[in-house]
């Protein structure tokens, strides 16, 4: 069975503003923790998300895919042309993974000991991946390959 996606993410320049229209175009509903965080996780969107601030970087939109060995993924990632952006790191209730894809799109991983498959108990890894994210953003600026480049979303 394939690994499946078990959380999203999209910061930006103002949380705040992102989250309401995020809430106001699809009905979602979101809770703030952590209100210095800027960061507001939501369970209506199907799988669990958070949409927020960034952290020192231009922004981005990001999905997590569940892996039994994020170290492998990442070398099997490496092998087929992505790029690790945040190597493996464990935090209290997460071990998460950030890498570009060989076109530069962010992506993350976490551990998950459920194998391939659905993830159980997606809202706690989610809350985990939301702020292990946010502490790896505040420890490292992240830089695109889009914004290095000067490259906007519109592909010409």
């Amino acid at each position: 069975m394939a690994n499946r996606v078990g959380w999203f993410e999209v910061v930006g320049q103002d949380g705040e503003k992102l989250r309401s229209f995020y809430g106001d175009v699809f009905g979602w509903k979101f809770n703030v923790p952590s209100p210095e965080m800027n960061y507001g996780m939501t369970e209506d969107a199907g799988i669990g998300g958070g949409i927020g601030q960034a952290q020192g970087g231009p922004g981005h939109a990001t999905f997590y895919v569940g892996v039994p060995d994020p170290q492998a993924a990442l070398d099997k990632i490496e092998g087929a042309g992505g790029k690790t952006v945040v190597p493996v790191t464990e935090m209290e209730m997460v071990t998460f993974a950030m890498f570009t894809d060989p076109e530069g799109h962010l992506v993350g991983l976490y551990k998950s000991d459920d194998g391939p498959g659905p993830c159980p108990g997606t809202r706690s890894r989610g809350e985990s991946l939301s702020r292990a994210a946010s502490a790896a953003r505040a420890r490292r600026r992240f830089e695109s390959p889009r914004a290095r480049s000067g490259r906007t979303g519109s592909r010409a």
